[in-house]
């Protein structure tokens, strides 16, 4: 289910001209595949400079750390490991983030993508699962169901380079976001509640 945050609150927006913050948040086990993710930021240009935050833990975690020793020095990587959903809300909103990266063998509808989309920050992710079902041109970028390293990359060098990546865009994905998750939870609620109570008169009738 996706949180129901406020329609005022937006995550912040700033064009830093070639410094960007990216996210990622999943189990570092398989089917993620977040070492695919750290691999596709070897591609990212040295006059780049990007962030990489990734929260959550797991078996993989050794791995990945691996990887990020192999990135070049434009690329900064933050393993925050298991982190409270709270604080992921709260790293949305005080920090700026350019994209919210998601890359899987196999999936449902991730709740990690939906919170990513209730602040309005764009979403570049595989079509696996249902994830079609909320990626698409009015949030972010929908990718293959297999990708490599170097399409991540390209497809994120190219989303950040485009007029996508703005304040006005952000805006239209949590517009988005509200008008065709939000606003259709809080009317499967009220069918579901009178329904229920529907049932219960008839029982004590």
């Amino acid at each position: 289910i996706s949180p129901i945050v406020s329609e005022d609150i937006l995550s912040p927006f700033r064009d830093e001209s070639n410094e960007y913050t990216v996210v990622s948040c999943a189990w570092l086990r398989p089917p993620k595949r977040i070492d695919l993710v750290a691999k596709s930021f070897k591609y990212v240009p040295e006059n780049i400079k990007l962030k990489w935050f990734h929260f959550g833990d797991g078996p993989l975690m050794s791995e990945i750390k691996e990887i990020i020793k192999q990135l070049p020095s434009n690329i900064e990587a933050f393993m925050m490991g298991d982190t409270d959903n709270k604080k992921i809300h709260e790293f949305y909103m005080k920090n700026v983030v350019h994209a919210f990266i998601h890359i899987s063998d196999s999936e449902g509808l991730p709740f990690a993508i939906q919170e990513a989309l209730s602040y309005g920050i764009p979403v570049i992710a595989n079509d696996v699962g249902g994830i079609g079902e909320v990626v698409n041109e009015n949030t972010g970028v929908l990718l293959p169901q297999q990708v490599s390293p170097e399409i991540l990359a390209k497809e994120l060098l190219k989303f950040l380079s485009s007029e996508k990546n703005s304040a006005s865009y952000h805006k239209k994905i949590k517009d988005w976001h509200y008008n065709n998750i939000v606003k259709r939870m809080k009317e499967d609620y009220k069918n579901t509640l009178i329904s229920e109570l529907m049932k219960t008169e008839t029982v004590l009738s």
